[in-house]
């Protein structure tokens, strides 16, 4: 189990900014606005504006995590 300080702070919004979605992530926010446009991360317009919704990341991780490997 993480300890306190490793967890991912709780969010008070649903859908983030693109430099949020990647800091979430962990990745640049050329690559998160790449990956939007190619449709490969799941991305929301608001207006003009790209949002990402956090419940959609959160899937999109858990569909594209690699399993571990059987020793």
């Amino acid at each position: 189990m993480p300890s306190e300080s490793q967890t991912v702070p709780v969010l008070d919004k649903r859908l983030l900014k693109a430099h949020e979605a990647a800091r979430y992530l962990g990745l640049r926010t050329d690559t998160i606005y790449k990956k939007a446009r190619l449709r490969v991360l799941p991305s929301v317009k608001v207006g003009r504006a790209l949002r990402f919704d956090i419940l959609a990341l959160d899937r999109f991780v858990e569909q594209h995590a690699v399993p571990a490997r059987k020793s």
